[in-house]
């Protein structure tokens, strides 16, 4: 009891307890909008929309191109640097992007996704790339009321849409829209504002600082780019193999377990700034990690112990028996995402210790197992498969890079000590 007391005294519990408490809200909405557009639109379109968000997820990392983690780790000075060249950035990966994306949907989904889609998915991914670059200055500096401002707004906003849509039972392309388009808006003015108003204070690009972060967030961006399709690969095996449906079914499984999802990016939004004030020490490093997990294990054992019973039952009574089968699929899920948790701290120092290319082959290495499993498993078991796939990848991966990272960690201090001793 007394050290849970000491700990909540701590500066990343109390900032820990606002992004957990506006993850939780921002959770609440996306959870009620999504019920909404599920009991408004047939199940097909309904899959339809849980497809998009999918790929706009997916898209959204290769237009960041891992700017954002730069943002994050920038010293205060710097912040302001960072944010101008990640806006750069990613308004040149959009421009990239959307000749690409034509030739993904002419080989790829050329008779499931329509143009309209199409511009959906490439225009979301640069507003969901914005907003997230804006959330990533707030913690930066550690700014979380901020940071819980903007989060809310899109999200609360994205509700309104969706509720005024539910109760005009507007088309399906309405609830497309203001989903994935209009609750961004904001954000972009605002980003706009703020890369005036650097201009006007002397802010201009620098190559030798642009390549410095070019070529650390290159590495973040496959591994962040790796985690979100092994996040999302899944639903889209799910569409290839099956039908919008099943993916439908899935897309609820997955829905409703999406507070677990808000325990590691809480855990991970406060972790971060932290992390960067540790040094490289060994025993400063392990004192990071075991101090973040007295905070993860609990959370994850009172997680699997009310979500595993409760689940199934909330799942039938609010969607009815058409979705009956995702009370199972969502008990598969949980095992591997809470193990992500409880691994997040460790994925945390990768980060700390200047090595985001750990993260990079672990997360290409566990999208590479995923998409296996989900290539055997998907024609036999059907989604069944995918979530025990999903599950799989979790714990697998989450054990290669904990031993990646850690053996780099122990490497360094081998070498130092040795070089310490010639000295």
């Amino acid at each position: 009891m007394k050290l849970i007391i000491n700990l909540l005294k701590k500066k990343h519990i109390a900032s820990s307890t606002t992004v957990l408490g506006t993850n939780v809200l921002s959770g609440i909405s996306t959870f009620t909008s999504l019920t909404l557009a599920a009991k408004m639109l047939t199940i097909d379109q309904f899959g339809s929309v849980i497809f998009l968000l999918a790929v706009i997820t997916i898209a959204s990392q290769i237009v960041d191109f891992g700017m954002d983690i730069n943002i994050i780790r920038s010293p205060e000075s710097e912040i302001n640097r960072s944010f101008f060249n990640a806006t750069i950035v990613k308004v040149t990966t959009f421009v990239l992007l959307i000749p690409i994306s034509f030739l993904v949907k002419w080989f790829i989904f050329n008779q499931s996704l329509t143009d309209v889609e199409l511009l959906i998915i490439v225009v979301g991914s640069l507003l969901v790339g914005i907003n997230n670059m804006l959330l990533a200055k707030y913690q930066s500096s550690e700014l979380y009321v901020k940071y819980a401002a903007s989060k809310l707004s899109v999200t609360l906003f994205r509700f309104a849409i969706v509720l005024i849509g539910f109760i005009l039972h507007s088309s399906y392309m309405f609830i497309v829209i203001g989903y994935f388009i209009l609750p961004y808006v904001s954000s972009l003015i605002r980003t706009i504002i703020y890369c005036s108003q650097f201009r006007i204070g002397g802010i201009k690009l620098e190559a030798a600082y642009m390549k410095q972060q070019l070529i650390f967030g290159f590495w973040v961006m496959l591994s962040t780019l790796s985690s979100n399709l092994i996040l999302n690969v899944d639903t889209l095996f799910v569409k290839y193999y099956i039908d919008l449906k099943q993916v439908a079914i899935y897309g609820v499984a997955t829905l409703i377990i999406s507070p677990i999802s808000l325990l590691m990016s809480s855990l991970s939004t406060v972790l971060l700034p932290q992390s960067k004030n540790i040094s490289s020490n060994f025993e400063d490093i392990i004192y990071f990690i075991k101090k973040s997990l007295y905070i993860s294990i609990p959370i994850c054992i009172i997680a699997y112990l009310v979500l595993t019973e409760s689940i199934p039952i909330v799942i039938e009574y609010i969607y009815g028996d058409a979705f009956k089968l995702a009370g199972n699929i969502s008990q598969i899920l949980i095992i591997g995402y809470l193990f992500s948790i409880i691994a997040t701290p460790t994925y945390i120092i990768s980060y700390t210790i200047n090595k985001p290319q750990l993260m990079t082959i672990s997360d290409v290495a566990r999208l590479v197992v995923c998409i296996l499993l989900n290539i055997i498993f998907i024609p036999i078991m059907g989604i069944r498969g995918a979530a025990i796939a999903s599950m799989l990848t979790r714990i697998v991966g989450g054990v290669l890079t904990v031993l990646l990272i850690m053996t780099s960690i122990k490497r360094t201090k081998y070498k130092l000590s040795h070089e310490q001793i010639i000295s």
